[in-house]
């Protein structure tokens, strides 16, 4: 197995165990702006000592600074609203119909920006693999699933918004890569850039939320759970994003998998034939890219 294809899939896995966590911490009503921010001070942490180890280090030249602190940035900003809009929309429906929409329009989103800005191309078999990866969500939509949203036009757009702000928050990765930068500082700046986004996220929330009495120690624990997932995955992902964009979103976006699977576990969701069928495409889609 290639290297940017095994990063890509641990990648998936990661994000998908960080997009369960989230789930849990919401259930529980742990206050998220405060989970984040522990967490990314964590991630951060784990960045600096695999930056520090690695073989490249620190080394850049100073011209490159300001690109990739800028692209840094903009990944974080992007990200951010990425979150919001996909919290307004899983207010207004639930997370089997957001995910799969989700999942069918961010891979052609990310086809579209690696084969018009990024100049990449695609061989039939990866045609085959993307075009499945973007069917297979919609064998999650059933009418006995879709129950009567609380917003469902408003829901469906934020949907879309998260999207687009989700795959802009990725392509600065791999536009660090075609300038060549030094992945490490991008990885360390965007980071950085999140704790202090979570803290100001935390700082200016409304006060009912702030005096909310938690179990700390219920916080702490998944704290450190999402900064290892927030860090796994994104440092996954960048390193993956060395090979064509849209294949590795691919792979990427069905990290949608491991909430569904981890909920069937952990709170006994039911369990379809339907839904085994869309784990074994979605590994069969995998494979084609091999």
């Amino acid at each position: 197995m290639e290297t940017w294809l095994l990063f890509a899939i641990l990648s998936a896995v990661t994000a998908g165990i960080h997009n369960f966590t989230m789930k849990v911490i919401s259930e529980r009503k742990y206050n998220t702006s405060l989970v984040t921010t522990y967490a990314y001070t964590i991630s951060s942490t784990l960045f600096f000592i695999s930056i520090f180890f690695s073989e490249q280090g620190f080394k850049m030249l100073s011209s490159e600074l300001i690109p990739v602190m800028l692209l840094a940035l903009a990944s974080t900003v992007f990200y951010f609203f990425s979150v919001l809009s996909r919290v307004e929309s899983m207010r207004c429906i639930h997370t089997v119909i957001f995910y799969p929409i989700y999942k069918t329009f961010a891979p052609i989103l990310a086809t579209i920006a690696g084969l018009w800005y990024f100049g990449e191309s695609l061989t039939l078999q990866d045609w085959v693999g993307i075009i499945i990866g973007i069917l297979i969500p919609l064998l999650l939509i059933t009418r006995a699933e879709s129950y009567i949203q609380k917003n469902l036009m408003r829901g469906v757009v934020f949907a879309m918004i998260t999207v687009v702000f989700g795959i802009l928050a990725v392509i600065p990765a791999k536009q660090a890569h075609v300038i060549d930068a030094n992945i490490n500082v991008f990885l360390l700046f965007a980071c950085l850039f999140w704790v202090v986004t979570a803290y100001i996220g935390y700082a200016y929330a409304p006060k009912k939320y702030r005096e909310v009495q938690h179990n700390m120690k219920g916080v702490l624990w998944f704290s450190i759970l999402v900064g290892i997932t927030h860090f796994g995955s994104f440092y996954t992902f960048t390193h993956a994003a060395v090979w064509n964009f849209a294949i590795v979103y691919t792979i990427n976006s069905f990290s949608i998998l491991i909430p569904i699977l981890l909920s069937i576990w952990y709170y006994h969701e039911h369990f379809t034939l339907r839904k085994a069928v869309v784990v074994i495409l979605s590994i069969v889609s995998v494979l084609l890219f091999m």
